[in-house]
């Protein structure tokens, strides 16, 4: 089967990264595979004739805003674009189209409608945007089960939309969540599953397939090892922190600068952080910042450094981050809400507190050490590696997935 995923962006960001081991997975048991993103990859790496960007050079010199305004009011830059990737995938002929996020990209509203003229869409949902006017995750607004509109309480946040165009891109993108024989809708966690149908999304037409992560090699999960990488000494208590944007406040960036803090008066404990925009958290000489992490492998050693990691999210669908630490033996405590919840309560060792009750997240932690030696090493097997590679394999989330497209083929043929 020819399958293109389509996404933004390449590789940064976590619909690129899960796009991306989902593709893996797929071209594993034995699909033909193609990504076509807009935006570049970020990182070098080996020739792939069958990861096409679409986004011109030229484009750079355009001013952003312009780019982005221009995409939303339709203008011909918009038609352009459209075109540039409807002449690709006449050129892939794919059986099926895998849709992942499309709100970053300079396409219409209704782009997943306009694919399915050229093969079947089965469009991942990496959140809420789907059945938004603009936004990623609704926090406490309800509107998205009515009516979003000028009235939006996160205007000034992105995706930004002008206010007046709120109305129209909820209308607009509503018209995608019509019952279609040629598209089918996967979400990663029940939670969204079950938001996504309260705001308009036919049941019939949703499933739910969890993510899946990159399991990494048994030399990989060498605490002492990993540890090295970072210059972490082996005794120490160590708590990772990852987000691609450790300011966004659905991410957790609101309450971090607080934990930080308070981890931060305490110095038996050594906190290590990842990821963009980390200037204005506190410092300390009990944390290290090492950036936006981009490699597989610098990721691996993240985590396998860390004896739990913390998640902060106030809402998340089903984060890669959760996934790639359990993968690598570190369970996670975080906040027991949304698709979180339903992560914490299945890997083995993670354990979730109210949210937003940081004393009781570090009071878990102090309960933490006291079970776990910092500088041993797990006998055998970490059972969180274990819980992944039982149930998050790439290919049997392509098995899954498989499924869904042998449906929607039966159904259009």
């Amino acid at each position: 089967m020819r399958i293109a995923l389509i996404n933004d962006f390449a590789d940064h960001g976590g619909a690129a990264i899960a796009a991306n081991n989902l593709r893996s997975g797929l071209t594993r048991i034995g699909h033909a595979t193609a990504r076509v993103s807009w935006y570049a990859p970020h990182t070098s790496s080996s020739p792939d004739s069958n990861s096409i960007s679409l986004e011109s050079p030229a484009l750079h010199r355009i001013p952003r805003g312009v780019r982005a305004l221009s995409a939303r009011l339709h203008h011909p830059f918009e038609l352009w674009a459209w075109q540039k990737l409807t002449r690709t995938l006449k050129r892939l002929r794919p059986d099926i189209i895998s849709l992942h996020n499309c709100s970053a990209g300079p396409w219409s509203w209704n782009l997943p409608t306009r694919l399915q003229a050229i093969a079947p869409v089965v469009w991942t949902l990496h959140d809420a945007w789907s059945f938004t006017g603009r936004c990623y995750y609704f926090r406490d607004c309800r509107r998205f089960q009515s009516q979003c509109d000028q009235h939006c309480p996160t205007l000034g946040e992105f995706p930004r939309l002008a206010p007046g165009d709120v109305r129209r891109a909820h209308t607009s993108k509503r018209r995608n969540l019509e019952p279609s024989a040629s598209l089918i809708a996967v979400s990663p966690s029940q939670w969204l599953r079950d938001v996504a149908i309260s705001g308009g999304w036919d049941p019939t037409r949703i499933r739910n397939i969890p993510n899946s992560v990159a399991i990494p090699p048994r030399e990989s999960l060498d605490r002492r090892a990993a540890r090295s990488t970072w210059k972490l000494v082996p005794e120490a208590k160590v708590i990772s922190v990852m987000a691609a944007d450790l300011s966004n406040r659905d991410k957790g960036g609101d309450i971090l600068p607080d934990v930080l803090c308070q981890l931060a008066a305490r110095p038996d404990f050594t906190v290590i952080v990842a990821g963009h925009r980390d200037e204005n958290l506190p410092r300390s000489d009990n944390m290290i910042h090492v950036g936006y992490l981009r490699q597989q492998t610098d990721i691996h050693r993240f985590f396998s450094a860390a004896n739990v990691n913390l998640h902060l999210a106030s809402q998340d669908n089903f984060p890669n981050t959760i996934l790639e630490a359990a993968a690598c033996g570190t369970p996670t405590i975080g906040f027991k809400t949304t698709g979180v919840s339903e992560m914490l309560a299945a890997i083995p060792a993670s354990i979730g507190v109210p949210f937003g009750d940081v004393a009781s997240m570090v009071g878990e932690l102090d309960r933490f050490f006291e079970i776990e030696l910092p500088e041993s090493q797990p006998a055998g097997v970490p059972a969180t590696h274990t819980y992944t590679r039982d149930h998050h394999q790439r290919e049997s989330q392509a098995h899954a997935y498989t499924e869904v497209f042998d449906e929607l083929l039966a159904a259009r043929a």
